[in-house]
This record gives C-alpha cells, sequence and structure tokens, in this order.
C-alpha cells in the first residue's frame, strides 16, 4: 500500500511542477510559430509586417478588403479595423458608460446572441432601429467571435473611430496565424454591417 501512495506522490509533484512548465513551453511554441508564420501571413494577406525586436514578432498593417487595419500581436494582442464612415453605435462586450452616450439611445435587439454578447449597446435613434430590424443578420457575424474563441476574446467593441478585438492567448503575448485568417475577414464583415446600418 505504502507503494501506492508514493506514486500518487509523485504523480502529485509531477503534475504540480512539469505541468506548468509545459503550459509555458506550450505557450511560447505558439508565439515561435507565429514569429516564423507572419512574414507569409503578410504577403497573403497583402498587409506590410512592421519589423520586431527579438523575441516579438511584429505588427501587421495596411489595406484588407478596402480597410484599413492593423494586427498587434505583441503588445496588446488585438485586431482593428478602422471605420470609413464613423458609424453612431457604441457596442462593447463589457460595461463601460455609466450612462447614454450623447445623441445615441439605449439599443436592444431581439437576437440573444447579440443581447447576451454586448452588455454595452448604444446608437442613433434611426441607426437602433435598424439594428433591432437587421438582427438576425448580426447573429452569423458575431459567431466567430462569441462562439470559435469566446474564452480567448478579451473584449470587442465597436465606436465611431474602430472595431477593435482584444485577444488573449497567453505568455508571450501572441495572436496564431489561423486566429488572425480567420478574426481579421470576421472583423471588417461585421463592421461594414454596422456601418450599413
Amino acid at each position: 500500500m505504502a507503494d501506492i501512495e508514493d506514486v500518487k506522490r509523485v504523480a502529485f509533484f509531477a503534475l504540480m511542477v512539469i505541468g506548468p512548465y509545459v503550459m509555458h513551453r506550450m505557450r511560447r511554441t505558439g508565439a515561435a510559430r507565429a514569429s516564423r508564420e507572419y512574414p507569409a501571413l503578410a504577403r497573403e494577406l497583402g498587409l506590410s509586417l512592421r519589423a520586431a525586436e527579438p523575441g516579438r514578432i511584429g505588427a501587421l498593417s495596411g489595406d484588407y478588403d478596402g480597410y484599413r487595419v492593423f494586427v498587434d500581436p505583441d503588445d496588446r494582442a488585438r485586431i482593428v479595423v478602422y471605420t470609413h464612415t464613423e458609424p453612431r453605435v457604441v457596442l462593447r462586450t463589457f460595461e463601460h458608460e455609466k450612462r447614454v452616450p450623447n445623441e445615441l439611445v439605449s439599443a436592444t435587439t431581439p437576437n440573444r446572441v447579440a443581447e447576451r454578447f454586448f452588455k454595452d449597446c448604444y446608437a442613433a435613434e434611426d441607426v437602433a432601429h435598424a439594428l433591432a430590424e437587421r438582427a438576425g443578420e448580426l447573429e452569423p457575424l458575431l459567431r466567430p467571435f462569441a462562439e470559435r474563441w469566446p474564452r480567448t476574446v478579451r473584449h470587442l467593441s465597436i465606436t465611431p473611430e474602430r472595431l477593435e478585438c482584444e485577444l488573449d492567448f497567453g505568455r508571450p503575448t501572441h495572436i496564431p496565424e489561423d486566429v488572425v485568417k480567420a478574426l481579421l475577414p470576421a472583423a471588417v464583415a461585421l463592421l461594414r454591417f454596422v456601418e450599413s446600418l
């Protein structure tokens, strides 16, 4: 019986010491892989890659599908898409406003996914009506953020200036190539929809 207890203690010790190390190495591997993959990713997406310091990945920027974009895998791990028309909305996955912003009203949609996803939802009155009427179009646009990577999307916000999606894939900070390939087009499609309201 003592042998089984010794094995349990050794296994517990190994799990407590080796487990965090393995997780750290796996995250580090993700950042190292992203560093190797970003030059080809930049060419594929038609973006420029800012030269990075040693141990960093470098930011992507440029025009993508008609929008000015910025992908920062190093500092804040975020995807940013800048607006064309300054939509009169404030949509956030977190509560930020203490009161309704000037010239906006609290907006609601009959769509449960959007209601659960956006904690702050404000728009100009005409845009709020359009958002409610076209809520069915919004749900599939939110799926990549709300369903595919719900634990890694730290926040998503849409303001008159930009759409910003901040992500968390661990330390060192990075955004995997496949995530950029999926979420950058999704972010552009979502912003295009909001600007069409």
